[in-house]
């Protein structure tokens, strides 16, 4: 069980009825990084991790997330113990552009034994530009891998 101290005064009144208090705003030091998946979306997104620095669990509710002092968007957060990590999505950022290219694509096949077996090789390049002049970006550039659940497929 946590136990909250509100600072000030708050209004309760007897209805019966919820109420909403605000009980602390805090500040905490996060890390943003990008993540693309550019096979699936072309879009990069941007993920800010963050510590729980407090001396109590952040409840589950509504949490209004800023960057650069600017509201970016609002978020449902999950109980957040003392010293977890937090994951918060800040949506698409159209200031990092990450393309996925096919640059070679080898097609071929041939007889093993009594078995035809096809064969295909492809290479792609990835472009990655950034609009943010300020700083680097951390991004985290993931790609589809085929693997076979078939003992007759080799990947």
């Amino acid at each position: 069980m946590s136990v909250y101290t509100i600072a000030g005064l708050a209004t309760v009144k007897s209805d019966n009825n919820a109420v909403k208090v605000t009980i602390t705003r805090q500040a905490l030091d996060m890390a943003l990084k990008y993540i693309s998946v550019p096979k699936l979306d072309p879009a990069v997104y941007a993920l800010v991790r963050a510590m729980n620095a407090t001396p109590f669990d952040l409840l589950p509710g509504t949490a209004s997330v800023f960057y650069d002092n600017t509201f970016v968007n609002t978020s449902h957060m999950t109980l957040v113990p003392s010293k977890a990590l937090i994951y918060i999505s800040l949506g698409a950022d159209e200031a990092v552009k990450v393309t996925r290219t096919l640059v070679r694509r080898v097609e071929s096949s041939g007889r093993v034994f009594f078995s035809l077996k096809k064969y295909f090789e492809c290479s792609y390049v990835f472009d990655v530009e950034s609009k943010l002049a300020t700083r680097a970006v951390d991004l985290i550039l993931r790609d589809h891998y085929p693997r076979s659940v078939d003992d007759d497929l080799y990947i």
